[in-house]
């Protein structure tokens, strides 16, 4: 063994010897992963934020064009075409879970939602539309590569047509696929 190169090394000194800490480093004997602890679990929910703002406009426009908003296109808790104008702005934000699989596959998962819009002919003249909703994501790998989403949204802005203010708008319920952005 004189001729091998490892034989020459000593033991390493005693103090860069640490002595072992209870419960932690130890790996399990039947998975050889590390321990968990507490911070190492991950979370059973996960959730995601993502938001959109659109400003849109039509400026020397010729052909008579128009920007609408409502349903599908900003404001999920009002008629489609609600609002009409040159001018547009969108503010969008969803609270998403991560999805889970459920049964076949598929994968579902919930979200929150808010928007707020406006649009008109005049920037100073966009009053600004609310709505808050929950909604149902879901993925069928076996029939479409798109999510169906099922949104329902609760309006929170009265309106007002011909002059007389009236309630806000019953709640919506919005069937479809694609996430709205």
């Amino acid at each position: 063994m004189a001729g091998h190169p490892c034989a020459h090394r000593s033991p390493s000194p005693r103090w860069l010897v640490r002595a072992p800490t209870p419960g932690l480093g130890r790996r399990d004997r039947r998975s050889n992963r590390p321990p968990r602890t507490p911070l190492a679990r991950r979370p059973k929910i996960r959730i995601e934020r993502p938001v959109r703002l659109r400003l849109s406009g039509i400026f020397r426009d010729e052909s008579n064009r128009f920007l609408v908003l409502g349903g599908d296109n900003g404001l999920r808790g009002y008629p489609v075409g609600f609002l009409a104008g040159d001018r547009r702005a969108v503010f969008q934000g969803e609270l998403r879970t991560r999805s889970i699989r459920l049964f076949l596959g598929s994968r579902w998962g919930a979200l929150a939602f808010y928007d707020v819009g406006g649009a008109d002919d005049i920037n100073a003249d966009v009053s600004m539309f609310h709505n808050v909703g929950i909604g149902i994501r879901a993925l069928g790998p076996q029939l479409s590569p798109e999510v169906f989403r099922f949104d329902l949204a609760f309006p929170l802005t009265p309106y007002t047509a011909g002059g007389a203010e009236h309630g806000v708008w019953p709640p919506r319920f919005i069937a479809g696929y694609r996430q709205a952005f």
